[in-house]
């Protein structure tokens, strides 16, 4: 099985290695699996146990899920898929607390996954298969044992379904610029630095070639503090649908829940002040603001690229602000990162980071999602992320100003070097 060619997968859903479609391998067992699988025998058999017609099209590939691995809830849909299966290829002593498990959703009325119902650990030599339809949600949980969850699986196809349409989400409210309240005392919340002029022109002149920046010590530590520790004795509620995201909210959906200090703080996102000090800061003409959102990532918890989908078609000024306590720098390969990609290529990665305000540029078309992070994640991290509507840049602009920092951080500003990296 080693001997085949193995690829990285690595997206916002999953994070495994895959072999090529195993029809192609020369290695005597593996032929001969794929031959009995493919053979009419077979299909009858599965045909006779679940009344479903199968034609000779089968997929079939090995995956290998090494530790941190993950598969996120999915339904298989795809034109022709009708029942999916996995042939389990792991140690006799792997049990469900090594990860791994095939987890089953249920489904509500809207189609759309809700709670876990199922978990089914990996068992050695064992084959699993279910029907494809619409709400077969299903994951393969992440892989908590220190040893790799290797399988070997793939579809039978069929008579394609009907499929309904997604359920559109509602769009996040907005509010146009000109009701912003004034009046907030911003500079009892903001560094000083971010106030003088020849520090705005230096941002406003980096953020103009590179459409994107973070702003170290953004917040008056007195205040990040505050806010801090208020954010872990919060009311937080967990949201989804798990095929969009999975993390802890205090209101994506209904009426703004926060209070106190945390209250204060959002509030300074929704002012006249702040507007302005932005547009100093970026140059940017800002026309509506979108309701923000504190959110609260632990481990296991992630966001897909239909988060916000509704964001795709407009663009706009993303701002977002990390809470979490020291313990050194946050490393990738715990996950826990926004990444923003086009259809084509990573843009650019923001990873967690104690009190610095990110400011992305975001076009039309431009996709973006928190990374699974994993259960050897040092912490769970805070955010609060709110978007500003702005006049469009002119005709011909594109993504492509991103490319000098393709798939890295956004530069942080520093008063001493422009650009500098802390």
């Amino acid at each position: 099985m080693y001997q085949e060619d193995w690829y990285k997968k690595k997206n916002d859903l999953y994070d495994f290695k895959q072999t090529d479609d195993l029809k192609t391998s020369e290695q005597c067992g593996l032929r001969d699996l794929r031959n009995a699988l493919y053979s009419a025998e077979f299909r009858g058999f599965l045909q006779s146990i679940t009344g479903i017609e199968l034609n000779d099209v089968v997929d079939i590939s090995a995956h290998t899920y090494q530790p941190g691995g993950t598969l996120l809830c999915h339904d298989d849909e795809l034109e022709g898929r009708r029942i999916a299966f996995i042939i389990y290829l792991v140690p006799d002593d792997w049990a469900e607390k090594d990860g791994g498990t095939l987890d089953l959703f249920d489904a509500d009325d809207n189609n759309d996954p809700t709670v876990i119902v199922k978990s089914i650990a990996p068992r050695r030599n064992t084959m699993l298969f279910f029907e494809v339809g619409m709400t077969t949600w299903h994951q393969v949980s992440e892989v908590l044992r220190d040893r790799d969850r290797l399988s070997i699986s793939g579809w039978f196809h069929g008579v394609p379904l009907a499929r309904k349409p997604e359920r559109i989400e509602p769009e996040i409210e907005s509010f146009p610029a000109t009701s912003l309240s004034p009046g907030f005392p911003i500079k009892d919340w903001v560094n000083e630095k971010y106030f003088e002029e020849a520090t705005q022109q230096d941002i406003k002149e980096f953020f103009s070639a590179q459409c994107s920046i973070g702003l170290n010590d953004f917040l008056l530590e007195a205040k990040y503090q505050e806010v801090e520790a208020a954010l872990h004795t919060a009311d937080w509620k967990a949201i989804g649908p798990p095929q969009r995201r999975h993390y802890d909210s205090l209101g994506r959906w209904g009426p703004e829940t926060e209070t106190g200090i945390i209250a204060e703080f959002k509030q300074m996102f929704y002012s006249l002040e702040f507007l302005e000090l932005v547009q100093q800061l970026t140059g940017q003409t800002i026309t509506d603001a979108v309701r923000g959102e504190v959110r609260r990532f632990k481990r296991q918890d992630y966001t897909l690229v239909h988060d916000n989908i509704h964001e795709t078609s407009c663009g706009g000024l993303d701002i977002s602000i990390g809470f979490q306590q020291e313990d050194g720098p946050w490393k990738s390969q715990v996950g826990g990162f926004t990444t923003y990609l086009d259809e084509e290529d990573e843009l650019l990665t923001l990873m967690p980071q104690k009190n610095a305000l990110s400011l992305v540029l975001r076009d039309v078309g431009c996709m973006h999602f928190v990374k699974f992070i994993t259960s050897s994640a040092p912490q769970q991290r805070f955010d609060f992320r709110h978007v500003f509507k702005i006049v469009p840049r002119e005709s011909g602009s594109s993504s492509e100003e991103y490319d000098e920092g393709e798939g890295d951080e956004p530069e942080e500003y520093d008063e001493e070097q422009e650009g500098s990296d802390d």
